[in-house]
């Protein structure tokens, strides 16, 4: 195979670039990021040949882009990639076209404004001179009459022309915001949003139908791992439903696609950290060496109302995470709603709303619903430009599926437990990678979609643990040993025991031989510790108190089943040497005496109860306070 990757490696200028039609084949879904794999079907003529290929994520990494081929007689002699619409000639014409036609109303505008200014200077003249009377008092009344007559004729004549300017001021305002919405339309367009890949080949005779794949690296794209654990019973295999939260929000919609998910972090440096010099008393700071990592968390959602200042609600109107593709707008009622990715939500995420013809805002929520209201802009069709990446000010310009239900027969991974797979596992030197058995669609649109992987069946061993001197409930847990061929992953866990809800929790996987996870409270196992009051009792003797206290704890099994169950405790230990504690009395438990801890692994039977006591004596100076418990 014939393989390359060359960025700007000549520009591909001077020649006509042939569109083609390209297909997003596969995709590897890391942490964060994707490599996208796309395919392209091409007809070469002998020569130099030059093609493009539209509707590529706009914020991909450029150095990533790489160009394979089987044939080994081709030449690849340039490669580049840009935003679209630069040199788009049809696409800037009809903008030009829009901001003429609003510059020359514009123009009309500001002469009716004129006449409007000289006929309120007008009315404001015969105003000032419609008093008749003082000098005038003896003038005649025909006089008088020709006065009032004139006086109206010439004042209906004003406020006729003011009335008729106004009509047409609203109409001509009417017009720009037509054509407002149509540049609003024109520049949200989404393939006004995208980029495209430049590249040229070499051949020295002509070949037709030659397949060729792009892939690139991009951000904007990751996924979680998700797990349901379901202890049916005591007696059945621990169930681990073993799931994956996607999302994407790179701009190009991938539909139909072989979808892989990798644990690795490309952007993560792979490079063994450099220590420098520590000088004592200077920072020492390597922050920067994780500067690209991601830590995504849930998701989350923007959504609200635009209003104009006249409270009149805005369709249309643009709202875009700053920084990204990612964006929505308005319906015809002003409402909208943005998914905020999940990578995103540690991030100040702040959101644009602009609209031609209104003063963009930009604003960071906090809350849902965010009510934005735009102020028109008369100024603001002089400072728009048509640029390759769509409309904008000159201001702002620096430089130029749902879930997947059901289970297929899979991959039997290992004898001790059940499989029931849609995916296919591989494991690399330093990754594991799902490759799902089918296609998916995933939209740029943010939104989290779950993909069921597999469903496993674990033999675990269920213990209960209490610790009824602080809390007295049996918290069930999973033991599961050798769980790293189950290649598990960090991630967010749904708890059910029993056929019940139990709530979430955090797959911790640090150095750990044994996964014990708690599967929540089960109040069908009753445990109480009391004092036995006539045994705990205090005697002074001399300058000192001698205490006994003595406990029973007792562990009522009320399953159809039994169990085991950890209790734990504790004998109070000191660093006094005028406090003795002494005749600790633990019966069938295990005892650190460094910590004072205690600990009994008892079975208890179905429908019975085992009764458990603890006793220790402290002899301390009557001025020391002792705690009884």
């Amino acid at each position: 195979m014939k393989f390359l990757c060359l960025i700007f490696l000549i520009p591909v200028l001077g020649f006509s670039q042939t569109k083609v039609n390209s297909k997003v084949i596969s995709v590897t879904l890391y942490k964060s990021g994707a490599q996208v794999l796309r395919e392209v079907t091409i007809d070469l003529k002998a020569g130099e040949n030059s093609f493009i290929i539209k509707g590529i994520a706009p914020e991909l990494d450029k150095n990533s882009i790489q160009i394979k081929f089987e044939d080994a007689s081709l030449t690849l002699n340039s490669l580049s990639h840009q935003l679209s619409l630069n040199g788009e000639d049809e696409y800037v014409q009809l903008n030009t076209k829009i901001i003429q036609k609003n510059s020359f109303i514009l123009e009309e505008k500001k002469k009716l404004g004129i006449e409007q200014t000289l006929l309120q200077y007008q009315e404001k003249l015969l105003l000032n001179n419609q008093d008749v009377g003082g000098t005038y008092s003896g003038m005649k009344p025909e006089d008088l009459i020709k006065t009032v007559d004139y006086f109206e004729a010439k004042m209906k004549k004003v406020l006729n022309a003011q009335y008729l300017i106004k009509r047409r001021l609203d109409s001509l305002d009417f017009i720009i915001k037509e054509n407002n919405r149509d540049l609003n339309d024109l520049s949200q367009k989404s393939e006004n949003k995208l980029s495209e890949i430049l590249f040229g080949i070499k051949t020295t005779q002509a070949k037709k139908q030659i397949k060729i794949t792009i892939s690139y690296f991009l951000q904007n794209a990751g996924w979680i791992p998700l797990y349901d654990f379901n202890a049916k019973s005591l007696s059945a295999p621990l169930t681990v439903l073993y799931k994956a939260k996607v999302f994407q929000y790179s701009g190009e919609d991938w539909k139909d696609i072989k979808l892989t998910l990798s644990n690795t972090l490309p952007k993560k440096n792979s490079s063994l950290p450099e220590l420098r010099s520590w000088i004592w008393g200077l920072p020492n700071d390597y922050s920067q060496y994780f500067v690209n990592i991601v830590s995504p968390i849930q998701s989350a959602e923007v959504w609200g109302n635009v209003k104009d200042e006249e409270g009149e609600n805005i369709s249309g109107v643009s709202v875009q995470i700053a920084g990204t593709s990612l964006g929505t707008a308005t319906d015809m009622n002003g409402n909208y709603r943005l998914a905020i990715p999940v990578d995103r939500q540690k991030m100040k995420n702040e959101l644009i709303f602009s609209f031609i013809g209104y003063n963009s805002q930009k604003v960071v929520p906090s809350s849902s619903p965010l009510n934005i209201k735009l102020i028109s802009d008369n100024q603001a069709l002089s400072e728009v430009v048509v640029t390759g990446y769509g409309v904008k000010k000159k201001s702002d310009l620096t430089g130029a599926v749902s879930v997947l239900r059901g289970l297929a027969s899979g991959l039997n991974v290992n004898k001790n437990y059940n499989v029931s797979s849609l995916i296919e596992e591989k494991e690399n030197p330093t990754s594991v990678e799902f490759i799902l058995n089918e296609t998916v669609s995933l939209l740029s649109d943010g939104k989290e979609k779950t993909l069921e992987l597999k469903e496993i069946e674990i033999p675990v061993n269920y213990v209960y643990k209490a610790s009824p001197k602080v809390d007295p409930v049996a918290f069930l847990t999973a033991q599961i040993v050798n769980w790293e061929q189950f290649n598990f992953l960090e991630g967010e866990v749904s708890l059910y025991f029993e056929g019940s809800y139990l709530g979430k929790n955090t797959l911790d996987l640090t150095n750990k031989d044994t996964l014990n996870l708690t599967l929540g409270r089960d109040e069908n196992i009753k445990i109480e510790r009391k004092q036995i009051k006539s045994f705990s009792k205090k005697q002074a003797l001399g300058q000192n108190v001698n205490s006994k206290y003595l406990y029973n704890i007792s562990i009522r099994n009320t399953k159809s089943q039994d169990i085991n169950i950890l209790i734990f405790d504790q004998f109070p230990i000191t660093s006094n040497k005028e406090v003795n504690i002494s005749d600790m009395e633990a019966p069938e438990a295990k005892i650190d005496k460094d910590s004072g801890l205690i600990s009994w692994v008892l079975k208890v039977k179905k429908s019975s109860e085992k009764v458990l006591t603890l006793g220790y004596s402290v002899k301390y100076p009557k001025n020391l306070m002792g705690s009884e418990n």
